[in-house]
């Protein structure tokens, strides 16, 4: 329940910060950006990773998050959740999700905690996750594993969508750790019940918010509350 109440007002501190941040500077910023986030040798650190802008910045043509779609995102906790970690924002500007997310045996494995079950009976699979070589695991019998889930495991992972979307090692990370981090079923609950968090994804609006450093560092930094 604490941990729950930081999330929400981190999220409503985000926001805030957000709205000021790209009022002032605009979204994407058209020159570089030297900001400070409270919290010690934060403040440090957000100046420094401020002033570094990266290459490929985005235009105007790119993306455009308007305020009520940042609000909409940013005060969900299980978006946040998902959105702070790194092997989710490499996964998904790199085009990981894309496909993969709009199958529905992937989803439903998410869903119904089908993975992270799995990962915590059998060791074998999560290397084999990691590893990119599930097919080869899931060929072989299984005695730690329920029949059952294993037959839905195959289903997701003989899918040729996911199993492109696997060549990804980032995403491999992001579900390998789902029993640790539990961010699968917070990505499984945020794309069922928040519509705006589905369009920036589907609009490819957040992968090109992500590619900007400056919303990723606001994200990352403002959410230690």
């Amino acid at each position: 329940m604490k941990n729950s109440k930081y999330m929400i007002v981190g999220a409503v501190v985000v926001v805030g910060l957000l709205v000021a941040y790209f009022a002032i500077s605009g979204f994407p910023p058209g020159e570089k950006v030297a900001g400070t986030i409270a919290g010690g040798d934060d403040d440090i650190a957000g100046v420094e990773a401020a002033e570094r802008y990266r290459a490929d910045a985005i235009t105007d043509a790119d993306v455009s998050l308007d305020d009520q779609t940042i609000n909409d995102l940013l005060q969900d906790p299980e978006v946040v959740a998902v959105l702070r970690d790194e092997d989710f924002q490499n996964a998904l500007t790199a085009g990981a999700l894309d496909d993969a997310y709009r199958q529905a045996n992937f989803m439903n494995m998410l869903r119904e905690g089908i993975l992270t079950d799995a990962l915590r009976k059998d060791p074998e699979f999560g290397k084999a996750l990691m590893e990119n070589n599930l097919q080869v695991y899931l060929s072989r019998k299984n005695m730690l594993i329920p029949a059952d889930q294993l037959d839905k495991l195959r289903t997701v992972f003989e899918d040729k969508l996911v199993q492109n979307a696997l060549a990804n090692r980032s995403l491999r990370n992001f579900l390998a750790n789902a029993p640790t981090t539990k961010l699968d079923l917070s990505l499984a609950h945020a794309l069922d019940k928040n519509a705006s968090f589905r369009s920036a994804i589907n609009d490819g609006v957040l992968k090109s918010a992500l590619k900007d450093e400056n919303f990723r560092i606001l994200i990352g930094n403002t959410m230690r509350y």
